[in-house]
Parts: structure tokens; C-alpha cells; sequence
């Protein structure tokens, strides 16, 4: 039986945005006598981001989504897609923390042992998925 056009489910929206500045890296926050101290360039850089994302027209997502970044030298493309009909976080198990801190994590780890620099990574993809049945965890626990 066909659906009517207003049962399908809808296709996810993806969204384009270039930055045009050379791309910067963000370092921690450094813990001094007066206080805590953030680079302001970077503080500068983050605003002209959230300024090119604004002047697009484009919306704030409310659903997890994607992100795909090329960088290059003098500006960073960066793509947003919706990820429809995928679980939430709160109760599946899922990571809740914010998946580029779980890479640092990771990556300062590897460092070291799988590559002599993180600087050395060139791509970068980084999941979040929520636990496995307890089928799949009892076939896991067997191997």
C-alpha cells in the first residue's frame, strides 16, 4: 500500500557553510592567579564562525546531527546534517559527553604508540552509539 505524502518520512537536511578565515585550532584554558585565561583570537575566531553560520539563514538543529569540516588554508568548509529517527542519548548507554573531547582523549593516548604526533591525522571520523542488546553483548562476551 502506497503512503500518502504526508506519512513519508522526510529526507534529512544538509547545510553549507564556508568560513572564510584561515582555520585556527583551539588550545585549553590556562588556570592563573587572576582568573582563567582564553586566547583571544580564538575567542574572535569563534564568533566570526557563529557570525558566517548566522548570516547563511541557516537553522539551529535540534537533532543530533553530522558535521563534515574541510580545512584549508585560508578558509573551512563545513557541512551540517540532520540526523533523523536516531535515538537520544539519555538512557541508551550512548557516550554523553562532547565527541571531539572523547578523541582527545583517545588521540593523546595513541600518540606515542600507533603515530609519533596527533598532528599527524589527517581524517578524523568519530561516532557515538548507543549499548548493544543483550543478544549482541552475550555473542560479544562469547568471542
Amino acid at each position: 500500500m502506497a503512503q500518502s505524502v504526508s506519512q513519508m518520512p522526510r529526507s534529512p537536511r544538509t547545510f553549507r557553510c564556508t568560513i572564510n578565515h584561515p582555520p585556527r585550532a583551539k588550545q585549553g584554558v590556562r588556570f592563573g592567579p587572576k582568573g582563567t585565561y582564553q586566547n583571544p583570537k580564538i575567542l574572535a575566531y569563534e564568533k566570526l564562525v557563529r557570525e558566517a553560520w548566522l548570516e547563511t539563514g541557516h537553522p539551529m538543529l535540534t537533532t543530533p546531527v553530522k558535521v563534515r569540516v574541510k580545512l584549508h588554508p585560508d578558509r573551512s568548509e563545513v557541512w551540517v546534517t540532520e540526523i533523523l529517527g536516531e535515538e537520544q542519548e539519555k538512557g541508551t548507554g550512548m557516550p554523553t559527553g562532547d565527541v571531539d573531547n572523547y578523541f582527545k582523549a583517545l588521540g593523546d593516548g595513541l600518540e606515542g604508540a600507533a603515530f609519533g604526533n596527533d598532528r599527524q591525522v589527517r581524517h578524523l571520523t568519530v561516532s557515538k552509539h548507543g549499548r548493544l542488546s543483550r543478544d549482541k553483548r552475550k555473542e560479544a562476551a562469547s568471542t
